[in-house]
């Protein structure tokens, strides 16, 4: 009971620093405490009342108490002091913000180019997507539309200090993707990049913070929709939107804490119990094999070769949670990145936070500093999946970082303004 009255303490602390100063909600440490307060915390109260079966109430304890220290090193990690190298190696980029906008628009061409070719798929091959579990070719059309994020975070920059129609245009243009994937698919992380991206533009031209009162309701209704999105998916996938009315979220609501199943965090618990039962850790293995699983296609390279370099298979849980706990891991449910962290490195593994803590106070530094559209897109688009690493896994952080290395890189060198050199001609005497 201790370390849960801790994690609530700590989650309260954090939130209580963002409605400080009006910038802070648009910092690494409030939107991590947010999304642990609408995501994790009502599965923490529900598991508190009614652990699940086979589930030791120490590893329960030790989950609360994982979570609660992960917190804590990210908050200590964005406290510490700039290191100056670090800081201008990240304000030293000198881009043209039309050229990035060209790029943009030719990103955004191929994402929807991808989206096409996705949707001309059959019915069978798109099983599994919503969540995350496609297989197959898909999988690799997923990769390049997903560059519809970045596309749409540098138009939206570039038409907010132009203020051009056609610009805006375009922009409204790209935004329609996002927006029919929310719309159409319930996609939860699309909706988060989709909003920071809004915000943080108009914060990164004009200085605009959301007020306190809006930042509450947001996340009030957050906390509530989150457990209906799966209704809300089954709604849209039939097209029955006058079902929407029928709907009462209140109780749907209520329903959920009272008898829902806690996937995630009970994900995570067994994780814990398996590494505190069997000594068996990942000692970083894990983050090598999410970046082999989303660069190297095994259509091209086949699974034998693509598996070969991996330590374990995707399914490794899923076996893991029927053999040693009889329990049938629910394939929409991710591991949450307390788990994945603490069976990498036991409680060593809180430390990712610090050092992703530290990494994003360069960040935040460098975009309010500089005003350099590469490093605000760059901001803008690892946010969410910094966001994830606590509730999803941190190790996919790295192959989202690496993904937006490169093709932000791409732009750079498309974009970066060239030197001019001028030949003196020597001045001839009257």
């Amino acid at each position: 009971m201790f370390f849960f009255v801790l994690l609530i303490v700590m989650i309260c602390l954090m939130m209580a620093w963002g409605f400080l100063r009006p910038q802070n909600p648009y910092q690494f440490p409030f939107l991590m405490a947010a999304i642990t307060l609408v995501f994790l915390l009502p599965q923490s109260i529900m598991l508190n009342s009614r652990p699940e079966y086979g589930m030791s109430t120490k590893c329960l304890h030790v989950t609360y108490l994982m979570t609660a220290l992960c917190l804590l090193m990210a908050c200590i990690g964005y406290s510490r002091r700039l290191k100056k190298k670090f800081f201008l190696f990240l304000t030293t980029p000198d881009i043209a913000e039309n050229r990035m906008f060209y790029g943009a628009v030719v990103y955004a061409i191929a994402a929807y180019y991808f989206q096409y070719l996705i949707k001309a798929l059959p019915t069978a091959a798109l099983q599994g997507t919503t969540e995350g579990g496609a297989t197959g070719i898909v999988t690799k059309y997923i990769f390049f539309r997903s560059l519809i994020y970045p596309a749409f975070a540098i138009s939206l920059l570039y038409a907010l200090k132009r203020k051009k129609i056609i610009i805006w245009l375009i922009t409204f243009v790209m935004a329609w993707l996002p927006l029919s994937l929310i719309i159409f698919s319930g996609r939860r992380e699309v909706t988060a990049i989709f909003l920071l991206t809004i915000g943080l533009a108009c914060y990164f031209r004009y200085k605009w913070c959301p007020p306190k009162l809006l930042i509450g309701s947001l996340l009030i209704f957050t906390l509530i929709a989150i457990p209906l999105i799966s209704i809300y998916r089954n709604v849209a996938a039939r097209e029955e939107w006058s079902d929407l009315r029928e709907i009462n979220f209140k109780e749907e609501f209520l329903d959920y804490i009272e008898r829902g199943e806690a996937l995630e965090l009970t994900n995570a618990v067994f994780i814990i119990q398996y590494c505190l039962t069997t000594g068996t850790y990942g000692y970083g293995k894990g983050y090598w094999d999410d970046v082999v699983f989303s660069f190297v296609p095994a259509q091209f390279t086949g699974e034998k070769f693509k598996y070969a370099l991996m330590s374990k298979k995707p399914d490794y849980f899923v076996k893991l949670f029927f053999y040693y706990f009889n329990y049938t891991k629910n394939l929409g449910a991710t591991t949450t990145g307390i788990a994945d962290a603490f069976f990498e490195f036991g409680y060593l593994g809180c430390l990712f936070f610090y050092f992703l803590g530290y990494f994003f106070k360069h960040l935040w530094a460098a975009v309010t500093t500089s005003n350099n559209m590469l490093m605000q897109v760059f901001y803008i688009q690892l946010l969410s999946p910094a966001m994830l690493a606590i509730t999803h896994g941190t190790v996919t952080f790295l192959p989202h970082l690496i993904y937006q290395i490169i093709f932000l890189s791409l732009l750079y060198v498309f974009a970066k303004r060239r030197k001019r050199y001028y030949r003196i001609l020597p001045v001839k005497a009257n």
